[in-house]
């Protein structure tokens, strides 16, 4: 009792020196400082590293399913291993050079979603 007996005597020095005011306003200023302390110290201990994220596989639990609206001619592949280059096959199966006739085509659609995009603009 005599830590609490010293405190009191002091505020009661203080308060007989300046305003009552001015030192029940400083008392709480240091209380909410003391506070503050503390909850800083507890929330830089709990607090977890910045960036650190728990990487998972991605694992599938039912089939892929592939989409009804499209029709496909051939298997659908789901994954697949690319290849360095094309075979003679598939060049002449998907491949076919461009004419100029084509071209053109390509040309003025193009245009059109040119004039489109741009043509409100300043």
């Amino acid at each position: 009792m005599d830590f609490l007996d010293n405190i009191k005597d002091a505020y009661d020095n203080l308060a007989a020196k300046t305003s009552r005011l001015a030192v029940t306003i400083l008392g709480i200023i240091l209380l909410l400082f003391v506070c503050a302390l503390i909850a800083l110290g507890v929330h830089s201990c709990n607090q977890k590293k910045i960036g650190e994220v728990k990487r998972e596989d991605f694992k599938t639990e039912d089939e892929f399913i592939p989409p009804s609206n499209i029709k496909l001619t051939e298997d659908y592949y789901f994954s697949r291993e690319p290849k360095e280059s094309w075979s003679q096959e598939e060049i002449e199966k998907w491949f076919s050079n461009p004419n100029t006739v084509n071209m053109n085509e390509l040309k003025q659609a193009n245009d059109v979603l040119v004039d489109e995009i741009i043509g409100a603009a300043p």
